[in-house]
């Protein structure tokens, strides 16, 4: 079974089951781009650091999630099971990366530390907040992982627990940042 055969057509489209998702993706490529676009002009340090540093290396690393869990999400629905489950996953792993990099931006922009910043109310605030969509966000990938245990998507026993483990990985990974 080649790639194409296991991964839905449309499941990286913007109309398809994961617009979100993909919305989600788009958005933080916007990000990047303004983000690489000021970082030259930036003479401001946060850390030692200039502060886009940090918000691109989110912004690509959220990107790759993103693509990888549009795929997966469309994966685990090619027999047309679960459909709530991945909606719940989808807008919930869609908003809470809009969240997270929209406030790291902002704080770089505001020339602000993004987390363990509890310099203002308002710079506690924002930590919090993304500490809340952070928090749904593995609760998200924890409920992809069970389809994938209770679910056969009709894929190869090796993509399956390779995804399975995978998804372990993030999970364990989630516990570790926090």
């Amino acid at each position: 079974m080649t790639w194409r055969e296991m991964v839905p057509a449309g499941a990286l489209s913007l109309r398809g089951e994961n617009r979100v998702v993909m919305f989600t993706t788009w958005w933080n490529v916007a990000l990047l781009v303004l983000s690489v676009a000021a970082l030259p002009f930036d003479r401001r340090r946060i850390l030692g650091l200039n502060p886009w540093v940090k918000p691109i290396k989110f912004e690509i690393s959220v990107i790759v999630f993103l693509v990888t869990m549009a795929v997966l999400l469309s994966m685990v629905g090619r027999l047309g099971e679960s459909k709530k489950a991945r909606r719940f996953i989808g807008w919930t792993v869609g908003l809470a990366m809009i969240v997270e990099n929209t406030i790291i931006a902002l704080q770089s922009l505001r020339g602000a530390r993004s987390h363990m910043n509890f310099t203002s109310v308002f710079n506690g605030v924002a930590f919090g907040v993304m500490g809340v969509f952070i928090a749904l966000n593995t609760l998200a990938v924890a409920v992809l992982l069970v389809l994938y245990l209770v679910r056969r998507p009709g894929l190869p026993s090796s993509v399956v627990w390779g995804v399975r483990l995978g998804l372990l990985v993030v999970l364990l990974g989630s516990v570790e940042g926090s």
